[in-house]
């Protein structure tokens, strides 16, 4: 130290995977006044947040300036890569379970009263943040069939008790993997509402489409707990979509193992099972194909079994194995 001046010659903290911030800066301690501080930051590949369904790291240069105890951080970041995880089944309701005081015990009091999770950089101090957060590319948002990447801006601000992330993000490309069939993200936006949580609001488009019909699946909500629902063009019921896609065909023209196919594709989209699969689904993505289906044979015929893989979206290779040798062949 100077006097009343602490100078920081070097400063250096690491995040434990590789990531750091460097600066140096100095404090100013005068007789009965707060420390006020003054340090420049270099930030280098720092994980800013880590939790199971968001990840960010972020690199950039920031500025802690003000009082000791209530610092003011400013400046611009990048933030890259993020990874944002849609869970692949929708998470349970809690139970209230009635309790039963057994004869000839204690007393159990049930506390009624529901503790709200801490909110994302909750804090009582005085701490400002005012923060321009560019994302160039490499920010993915995955799961339940999503694949995506997003671009955009952001500002991260805090006076008070939380931080709150405000911004929207639009797609750089993307795609919805669905029963084997893929749909092309055709527009979207992931938005930052600036609330209490970091986790967005997402508002998704994807489409499948044939020379005469269009398929389209929208995500909307919460990117922890989404609403997907299925339309077309012209407009049919969700079970008759969904039997358009996977097999090209109407539901009345389904035999009995198809119709179970269609039942567990139906129960993934409303989130009834997971999108991890199960039964034909895991089957399927266990052996690596995008279409695995048996089917009742013909008269005189038993069943068959088909496996295939779309090479691109209008070729597409398979096997069908009969009992008899004309029910099976290459398809």
């Amino acid at each position: 130290g100077a006097g009343e001046k602490l100078v920081i010659k070097v400063l250096h903290a690491g995040d434990g995977e590789g990531g750091k911030r460097e600066g140096r800066g100095d404090g100013l301690f005068a007789a009965g006044q707060a420390p006020q501080l003054n340090i420049p930051l270099d930030i280098k590949d720092m994980h800013v947040i880590r939790r199971d369904d968001l990840t960010a790291v972020t690199s950039g240069s920031v500025r802690i300036v003000g009082a000791a105890e209530a610092p003011h951080i400013s400046g611009s970041v990048v933030l890259a890569p993020v990874e944002v995880r849609i869970p692949d089944t929708l998470p349970a309701e809690v139970v209230d379970l009635q309790v039963t005081q057994a004869r000839g015990t204690a007393p159990f009091a049930q506390d009624k009263t529901l503790v709200s999770p801490q909110a994302w950089a909750a804090g009582t101090d005085g701490l400002i943040l005012d923060l321009v957060v560019d994302i160039p590319a490499r920010m993915f948002l995955r799961g339940r069939g999503l694949t995506s990447e997003w671009t955009g801006r952001l500002e991260i601000k805090r006076q008070g008790g939380m931080a709150r992330i405000a911004g929207a993000l639009k797609p750089v490309r993307g795609d919805y993997r669905f029963a084997g069939k893929t749909f092309r993200l055709a527009e979207g936006s992931v938005t930052f509402t600036g609330g209490d949580d970091p986790v967005p609001v997402l508002d998704l488009s994807a489409e499948y489409i044939r020379p005469d019909f269009k398929a389209i699946i929208r995500i909307d909500g919460s990117a922890t707990a989404p609403k997907i629902t299925l339309s077309s063009v012209p407009n049919l019921p969700q079970d008759e979509i969904v039997s358009r896609v996977l097999f090209n065909r109407s539901t009345g023209q389904l035999p009995g193992f198809e119709a179970a196919q269609l039942a567990e594709a139906v129960a993934q989209l409303s989130g009834a099972t997971s999108f991890g699969g199960g039964g034909m689904e895991s089957v399927r993505k266990a052996i690596g194909v995008d279409v695995l289906r048996i089917e009742e044979g013909e008269a005189g015929q038993g069943p068959s079994a088909t496996a295939g893989k779309y090479v691109t979206d209008e070729i597409y290779v398979g096997a069908k194995q009969g009992t008899t040798p004309q029910s099976s062949g290459a398809t």
